[in-house]
This record gives structure tokens, sequence and C-alpha cells, in this order.
């Protein structure tokens, strides 16, 4: 299993994503491996420059913020297990 990480930097709107991904292949021998990346979560929002509990929004919202992780690229972390 992989952790990943992922920023949208918007001019009103900046959102860090965390993601768990599967490393996955073709399924034969000596094809390319990558990560496809799964259970999306918002770790931290930020409006105009203030904190947002991501689940006080709208439901319609919380969607549309997720969105914004479609087309990111997600860097493989290492898990923090403090």
């Amino acid at each position: 299993m992989a952790y990943g990480i992922a920023n949208h930097n918007g001019e009103e709107v900046e959102v860090v994503f965390s993601a768990t991904g599967v490393v996955t292949d073709y399924g034969v021998y000596r094809s390319p491996t990558w990560i496809e990346w799964d259970n999306v979560a918002i770790d931290d929002l930020t409006i105009l420059g203030v904190a947002v509990d991501v689940l006080k929004l709208p439901v319609d919202l919380q969607e549309a913020i997720y969105a914004l992780a479609d087309g990111l690229e997600f860097e493989q972390e290492d898990p923090d297990y403090d």
C-alpha cells in the first residue's frame, strides 16, 4: 500500500489531498508498474486564507472541492506513524 499527497493551489482555494494507492501492472512478466490512487481525503482546506472544516460545508460544495483532485499528480510519501 502506498500513501500520497497532492496540492491544489488556486487563487481562492488551497487544498491538501491525501490518498492511498496500490501498485498496479498489466499482470504479465516485466510489465510496467504504476500506482493507482484511491480513497482520496481532504487533509487541509483553506478558502480566502481561512481554514475551513470540509465536513461543515454543503454536500454539493464538498463534492466540488473533491473534484479539484481530479488530474492532480499525487506524490508518494512515507506514512507518518507518530
